[in-house]
């Protein structure tokens, strides 16, 4: 089922730490599409060509239908990618991707070690990236008469709905915009101002 709104990054965050002489750098930001996700690694890992790793792993949607990946880039199985991934699932973000980079400092972290790190640079990054919220919209059409243009005008904010279109002839056409959870109640409140007499498509 999809979610209708959820929150996402609206912003990039980013920490960094040292571990036994390695250097991680976190970077977090919004991915609202498998494409912006894997561009936002890309230029993160433009961003620093001569680190060891630049592990990554992103969350384009939110819940059960979410589409999601991740990669170690080069270090062992299991301990780069997937905790930044699970960082990310924590975090209650969605359209969001991760990049942990590493610069080695020459002592060994162990499989344990290296998770906990990069799990804990994700978690940070993510922590510091501004938030803001994906709200799933809908397109309605509403034809009235020119009696109810004002009534019905006044029932757009409340409903956080935008008139994005008009065209008036002899009755009074808008194309509106409105987030999908608010529609049913928009339509009802809509009929009850103009006496069932609205056409709403």
């Amino acid at each position: 089922m999809m979610i209708d709104r959820y929150a996402v990054p609206a912003g990039v965050g980013r920490s960094e730490f040292d571990e036994k002489n390695s250097r991680f750098i976190g970077t977090a930001g919004p991915a609202p599409t498998v494409a912006a996700a894997e561009a936002f690694i890309r230029s993160v890992a433009a961003e620093f060509p001569d680190a060891h790793h630049n592990a990554w792993a992103y969350v384009v949607g939110f819940g059960p239908c979410a589409a999601y990946a991740c990669h170690n880039d080069g270090e062992p199985g299991g301990t780069a990618g997937p905790p930044a991934l699970a960082a990310l699932q924590g975090s209650g973000l969605g359209d969001v991707a991760v990049v942990v980079t590493r610069y080695f400092g020459g002592i060994k972290l162990g499989t344990g070690g290296l998770a906990r790190a990069y799990g804990r640079a994700a978690r940070e990054a993510v922590a510091a990236a501004p938030r803001g919220e994906h709200v799933a919209r809908t397109m309605l059409t509403v034809t009235l008469d020119y009696r109810f243009h004002d009534a019905f005008r006044r029932l757009l904010g409340p409903h956080e709905a935008r008139a994005v279109h008009a065209d008036y002839g002899s009755a009074v056409c808008l194309a509106v915009e409105i987030p999908v959870d608010r529609a049913a109640e928009f339509v009802r409140a809509v009929r009850e101002v103009t006496a069932g007499q609205a056409q709403i498509v």
